[in-house]
């Protein structure tokens, strides 16, 4: 992605607060530099910002633009572990 490291950004909204139009905005930036990877998949080990970045592709005009699968960094973690019994 564009922005990584120290100039990374996370889904802007901190602490559990609610999100307002400037979180909107860092979400939906964040969202058009995972697509613009050629990704199929943004994962994040933060559960706050799996809700909002979900949240943000709710927009009706923007749908498609920042559509992307939002996974959890321990459950695709553990989905590869995972054993199949007989």
């Amino acid at each position: 992605m564009e922005r990584t490291r120290h100039t990374s950004l996370c889904c802007g909204t901190s602490c559990w607060t609610a999100c307002g139009q400037v979180s909107k905005n860092i979400q939906v930036e964040r969202l058009k530099e995972a697509r613009a990877t050629g990704a199929q998949v943004l994962v994040t080990a933060c559960v706050k910002c799996q809700i909002h970045f979900k949240c943000a592709q709710d927009d009706p005009v923007l749908g498609q633009e920042i559509g992307i699968e939002i996974r959890d960094l321990t459950t695709l973690v553990a989905e590869r572990f995972k054993v199949e019994s007989d």
